[in-house]
């Protein structure tokens, strides 16, 4: 019988908070029953589980593949770069950032780079 060279390039464990739910010695423990030879760990935004599942991996004699899922922003306005850190004395006053930034709206003038949203 041959064994079927499929391999999941894209399973999140649970230090995934929201994109997965076990543990990554159970992911492997359930792929070496279906005889894979080789499990990749793709975590959103880290490496968290990358140690456990490579002993888990070892111990099952399985090739542990790694990635991750990294979230990326997109870049609100291109041509002006975000505020670093506030001005000091406290914040900034609307008519500072408009006489900065002409063409910025003026509701989005005292928020200083706080427009952008993480997409988790």
């Amino acid at each position: 019988m041959t064994v079927d060279p499929f391999v999941h390039l894209h399973v999140a464990s649970g230090y995934s908070m929201q994109y997965g739910a076990n543990h990554p010695a159970d992911l492997v423990t359930r792929a070496a029953e279906h005889g894979m030879r080789a499990l990749a760990l793709t975590d959103r935004d880290g490496l968290y589980g990358a140690v456990k599942f490579a002993l888990a991996c070892r111990a099952a004699d399985l090739r542990p593949i790694f990635g991750v899922e990294l979230a990326v922003v997109p870049t609100v306005d291109s041509t002006v770069p975000p505020a670093l850190a506030p001005v000091l004395g406290g914040g900034h006053s609307a008519e500072l950032s408009r006489a900065r930034r002409p063409d910025a709206p003026a509701g989005r003038a005292g928020r200083a780079g706080s427009g952008r949203r993480v997409p988790a």
